[in-house]
């Protein structure tokens, strides 16, 4: 990267610019932006590293991901810009992520459980941190835990039930006289669109982590190309509802994201995006040929089911009659 205009470029400079090419699916460029900014001393934060990483998982360089991981590591707890119970928790993530990690390095005695380990401590790291709740210790529950104390409810009287919908009743897109029986039936086949929690156990070259990077990819791109909240929540759905019922190997699970969310593109929006724009945002991974057969096979798998409630659904009628916009 050359000077522009006598400014030479610094450490944030090149960590926007990785971070960048990462989103748009440039691995390659990114790792050559990476080394280039080794090599002139500046030490890249924590936005760069978790982008590079991701960026290298979804392709399925997972070792370079890998290492990569553990390299930033080792720069952090040299600089003490961690301290030791973030260090080994960040271990943790790794082992159980990408399997055991003692052979590279000594993790020391065990401070949390690998099941309490979230991939979102790769955000933030620094050693004032407080420890998440998730990960505090909890006082012990005395007394039968099946027992349940009784509360007494009082009656309110004077006030009626809101109605949440009738700030929509001049709206002919809200259907307000249709809402009870909208709701009613998308309860009733709910669980047609719902999957096990467990489903990534049947696959045989995926776990439930790998699950997250492309989520956290398409979640960015839906952001790019600026679509419906509908078509994002449908896209997960159709991810989930796919891998379900199809193994599919490592290499081409992002195919399957960009795939699902074209998909639910051509179900929700007006505008879909063209299949050229998709294999450009993956920096030309995958051929149009694959992606129009993995279209193929995910809706033979899915018998073309498309039409199923999402939890958006759900949630805007609780936020409505929470009021949230109130709050």
């Amino acid at each position: 990267m050359g000077v522009v205009y006598d400014c030479k470029p610094n450490s944030l400079t090149y960590d926007y610019l990785i971070h960048g090419l990462c989103a748009k699916g440039r691995t390659e460029n990114a790792k050559e932006l990476y080394h280039e900014l080794k090599t002139k001393g500046f030490t890249p934060n924590s936005k760069s590293y978790n982008s590079l990483v991701n960026s290298l998982a979804l392709v399925g360089e997972i070792d370079d991901a890998v290492k990569e991981a553990m390299r930033f590591l080792q720069e952090l707890q040299e600089k003490d810009l961690v301290d030791g119970h973030t260090y080994r928790k960040l271990l943790y993530v790794l082992e159980d992520d990408f399997g055991n990690s003692e052979d590279k390095i000594d993790s020391g005695p065990a401070l949390i459980s690998p099941g309490n380990s979230c991939t979102g401590c790769w955000n933030s790291v620094r050693a004032d941190q407080p420890v998440p709740m998730t990960l505090e210790q909890t006082e012990p529950i005395h007394g039968d835990p099946h027992e349940m104390e009784e509360v007494e409810m009082e009656d309110i009287d004077g006030e009626g039930v809101l109605d949440i919908d009738g700030c929509d009743a001049n709206n002919a897109l809200a259907v307000v006289e249709y809402i009870e029986d909208l709701h009613s039936y998308y309860r009733k086949i709910e669980c047609i669109g719902c999957v096990s929690p467990t489903y990534m156990e049947d696959q045989a070259d995926l776990n439930e982590r790998m699950r997250d990077v492309p989520v956290d990819w398409l979640i960015e791109v839906h952001d790019k190309f600026d679509l419906m909240q509908e078509t994002l929540f449908l896209t997960i759905n159709l991810i989930d509802r796919f891998l379900a019922k199809q193994n599919v190997v490592r290499k081409k699970l992002q195919l399957v994201g960009f795939v699902a969310m074209l998909l639910a593109c051509k179900y929700e929006e007006v505008s879909v995006p063209v299949v050229s724009d998709l294999i450009h945002i993956s920096d030309k991974a995958y051929s149009r040929k694959e992606l129009l057969q993995m279209e193929k096979l995910m809706l033979n798998t899915l018998q073309y089911n498309m039409s199923l409630p999402t939890a958006y659904v759900f949630m805007r009628m609780f936020l409505k009659a929470a009021q949230a916009n109130k709050t």
